[in-house]
């Protein structure tokens, strides 16, 4: 199986806005929608690292985990509180 590089978070100096996965590794929102397009344009290729785990896992894989944090964010927004 061919392995595509992990993007590792580089020096940051200032503000730049930040995604934090598992593990507290922050990436850059440019290369977070790096990661997503090379997973999407490679899902059977393995990646280094998922965006909720720490080990290898496969381009479809992380589309999958895209996916489940997307629908968590729309039921957490949508959450009703009966009172």
């Amino acid at each position: 199986m061919k392995r595509i590089i992990d993007l590792q978070s580089e020096k940051r100096s200032g503000k730049t806005p930040v995604v934090t996965l598992s593990g507290g590794l922050q990436i850059t929102i440019g290369q977070y929608i790096f990661a997503h397009k090379r997973a999407k344009e490679n899902q059977e290729v393995e990646f280094a690292r998922g965006l909720t785990c720490w080990y290898p896992v496969t381009g479809r894989e992380i589309l999958n985990q895209f996916m489940d944090a997307i629908h968590d964010r729309i039921n957490l927004r949508g959450e009703c509180k009966v009172s």
